[in-house]
């Protein structure tokens, strides 16, 4: 799917699911929305001199180097929660 279908899935969901409905499948729900989410690729999280991080998890996306730097893994395009990342902006 594309990030348009994803986010169209994702609105429909969040419309039409009943708010009232039993909690097993406003549960679903929430694991479906949360995995059209993650196909949809995001910036990781940069902050000055820290490894970046995966904006859903919190994972860290590098490694401390042994001269007090850091290398972010920018080939890295899935982490392993699931998300898609994207490490270049578009023009």
């Amino acid at each position: 799917m594309t990030v348009e279908e994803n986010k169209k899935a994702i609105h429909m969901l969040e419309t039409y699911a009943p708010l009232r409905a039993n909690s097993e499948r406003r549960q679903a729900v929430i694991v479906a929305i949360s995995a059209l989410e993650k196909q949809m690729p995001k910036y990781p999280i940069m902050k000055p001199w820290s490894i970046s991080e995966c904006p859903s998890c919190g994972a860290e996306l590098g490694e401390w180097l042994e001269d007090g730097y850091h290398k972010d893994w920018t080939t890295k395009k899935v982490c392993d929660c699931g998300q898609l990342l994207t490490w270049e902006e578009s023009n």
